[in-house]
This record gives structure tokens, C-alpha cells and sequence, in this order.
């Protein structure tokens, strides 16, 4: 969190670009409940492993709870983002993992949102349209990367353009620094 905000602050004065992917394990819970915790975290894991695999070193890979994970991609445009994004959704997606002598198929849900590109004034708004962006992609089907263009304009990895009802959104907005 300390990271998100000295860097937005940082991009904002500078005038360069900032995305934030904000990813989520789909159906994480059957995991668990199916094979139990400690094969939940093989299965943390092994996607972590894909999330930190490719850096650039301009960037920054955290667990923020449960499944999710987020990445800060500072001097990155939304659109290198969301390329990024579907990158690692398709090598998740690929990977299989073994639990008690099964063979299970992982799958992420990708959210990404860019300043200056959305008019974000606060790295907590930032956080915001990302996550909203993944609420989305969870809502849609999951194992998605969406990039969120602004007023309800979504794009996928594939380049298809979504338009929502922005009355779909999440009620409030979630609460991310205390």
C-alpha cells in the first residue's frame, strides 16, 4: 500500500504513466474445500510463480489477501497492462496442477486500470477501478483480463470492447488503506 501511494504520487508529479493489475484465483474456495488449505497454497504458489516470472524490474508483484494479488506497473500504459495481464491469464491457464493425484486446471480473473488514462485523483481510486475491473471479469465468466477504458468501456485481452451498466458496479467502494 505504502508502495502504491509513494508511487502514484511519484508518477503524477512526473508526469509518467502508472497501470495496476489487480488479479484473483478463480474458484479458489472449491480448491480448498476439494483438497484442502495446504493444497490451496501449492496453488497460490504455483500462480505467484507466473505473476513474478517475467519482471521487467520496474514493477511490483504483493499477495493483497486471500487469492488476489496485485501488480504495479510503474512507466507502463494500460494498454502494455492489459497485454501483460493476458500474458500471464493464458500461461495460468495453461499450467495444470497436481492435488491427491489429480490433475487440476488453474484460472485467474485479471482487472487493470492506468493513470493519467482514467481520471483517477488518489491511488485509493486507482485500486478502485482495477478492482472494479475485476468484478467484472469475475462477473462475465472469469478467466478474463479486462482493461477498465472508463465510463462503464471495458476491453478484453482478445481486444473486444464490453460495455456495461456502471449500475452493475459494486455498490461502494471498497476500502483499501486504513
Amino acid at each position: 500500500e505504502q508502495r502504491l501511494v509513494e508511487s502514484f504520487t511519484a508518477c503524477r508529479e512526473q508526469g509518467r504513466e502508472l497501470a495496476l493489475v489487480v488479479a484473483d484465483l478463480d474458484h479458489f474456495k472449491r480448491i480448498n474445500d476439494t483438497f484442502g488449505h495446504p493444497a490451496g497454497d501449492r496453488a497460490l504458489r504455483a500462480v505467484a510463480r507466473v505473476l513474478v516470472g517475467p519482471s521487467r524490474g520496474r514493477e511490483m508483484c504483493a499477495r493483497w489477501g486471500g487469492e488476489e494479488f496485485v501488480l504495479l506497473l510503474e512507466d507502463t500504459s494500460g494498454e502494455t497492462a492489459l497485454e501483460i495481464a493476458e500474458r500471464l491469464r493464458r500461461r495460468i491457464e495453461a499450467g495444470e496442477l497436481e492435488l491427491e493425484g489429480e490433475r487440476v486446471h488453474l484460472s485467474m480473473s485479471f482487472g487493470v486500470a492506468a493513470f493519467p488514462e482514467l481520471s483517477a485523483r488518489t491511488p485509493e481510486e486507482l485500486m478502485a477501478l482495477a478492482d472494479a475491473a475485476l468484478y467484472a471479469a469475475k462477473r462475465l465468466g472469469r478467466n478474463l483480463a479486462l482493461l477498465d477504458l472508463g465510463r462503464g468501456r471495458l476491453r478484453t485481452g482478445s481486444g473486444r470492447l464490453i460495455e456495461i451498466d456502471e449500475s452493475l458496479s459494486p455498490p461502494e467502494t471498497p476500502v483499501f488503506f486504513a
